[in-house]
């Protein structure tokens, strides 16, 4: 064989070489070192995974047996030492929605009002939607509601004062809103003017706005609220922005007279909650119906307080029609024309849900 068929023979069996893959003997460590390495890799990856998994069901463990704590401490009434147990329980499992509602309940049941509206806005934050963290929310709303906070003609910094930062703040058509959870605060020159229920509107939409005007004084919408089993609608005197002595309510208790709740219950139920506030109410029944309960009640407690309340059953809901006056005395002429005017109140038409 000539030089030159041996040159032309190598270079060919190289090139064969080099296009079927295959590699110097020499490179072979090479190439086996890093897959020794990619196999470390994984495998460690591998290890990690495991122990955060182990980590995970210690944490939720720790979370069970501190719940566990707790459930007795409550039971005997150690409300205290159940918080310390509950918070314990919510570090160690933060997305465990119950025990963020237990401790929302501990909070309440000890007094706890601020560190309860704390807690349920953050049930909220971990699961948006969720009927209880919903619920516990509405509920610790409705005590700060009750406490004054939340009066229509409030200013913006006692309102954030008393709960916070908003969730999100925006405005809309020169509206001023905050958002708190599914509540909405609407300001009017930096007073509350307005608190709207974002559950589902179109509830609070079943009850339609009242025309009132009295003494040539006009009433406007001061609060608007709804969810699936009721809305309600309250009117206050654009005068009394910043005070409220008197308020129109409306009201509508979706589908309570087709369960078979009379309005006649409704009026006890609401008669035995107000004896309770106020001991020496007095109650004088107007009218009563199968479907009709109307009546007012005065007392002296707290100041002057004076209600007119109608509660009628029609297309399978009761609905609620008042009239309050607070902090000054009713004289009976206008009495009696509140009387007049809730009277005529009617609810022929029953919206479409």
């Amino acid at each position: 064989m000539s030089r030159r068929s041996v040159i032309l023979f190598t270079v060919g069996i190289v090139a064969g070489a080099l296009l079927l893959g295959i590699t110097s003997p020499v490179d072979a460590p090479a190439a086996d070192k890093a897959n020794g390495q990619k196999k470390d890799l994984t495998r460690n990856e591998y290890k990690r995974s495991v122990h955060r998994v182990i980590d995970d069901q210690k944490d939720k463990a720790k979370g069970r047996n501190e719940y566990n704590l707790a459930v007795r401490a409550m039971l005997t009434g150690s409300y205290q030492k159940a918080i310390t147990h509950l918070q314990h329980a919510v570090l160690w499992d933060g997305q465990n929605i119950q025990y963020q509602m237990a401790l929302i309940d501990a909070y309440q049941k000890s007094g706890n009002l601020e560190q309860a509206w704390d807690q349920a806005r953050q049930a909220m934050r971990t699961e948006e939607g969720n009927p209880d963290a919903m619920k516990a929310f509405a509920s610790v709303w409705g005590k700060m509601a009750a406490k004054g906070t939340l009066d229509v003609g409030r200013k913006s910094s006692e309102v954030r004062e008393a709960l916070g930062q908003p969730d999100r703040a925006e405005v809309k058509k020169g509206r001023v809103l905050w958002k708190y959870g599914f509540k909405v605060i609407e300001f009017d020159n930096n007073r509350i003017s307005l608190i709207m229920d974002q559950r589902t509107p179109q509830a609070a939409n079943t009850v339609q706005p009242l025309r009132l005007r009295l003494d040539m004084r006009a009433w406007s919408v001061r609060m608007r609220s709804g969810d699936a089993k009721s809305a309600i609608i309250q009117y206050a005197p654009k005068s009394e922005l910043g005070i409220q002595r008197q308020r129109v309510t409306s009201q509508r208790l979706l589908s309570l007279a087709k369960v078979g709740v009379s309005v006649e219950s409704k009026m006890n139920e609401s008669i035995a909650k107000l004896k309770q506030a106020y001991p020496d109410m007095v109650v004088n029944l107007i009218r009563q119906t199968a479907t009709e309960a109307f009546y007012d009640w005065t007392s002296k407690a707290n100041g002057h307080r004076h209600h007119i309340v109608r509660w009628i059953a029609a297309g399978g809901d009761i609905h609620l029609i008042s009239y309050e006056s607070t902090g000054v005395k009713l004289e009976k002429e206008m009495r009696d024309r509140w009387v007049e005017m809730i009277a005529r109140v009617q609810f022929a038409q029953t919206a479409r849900r």
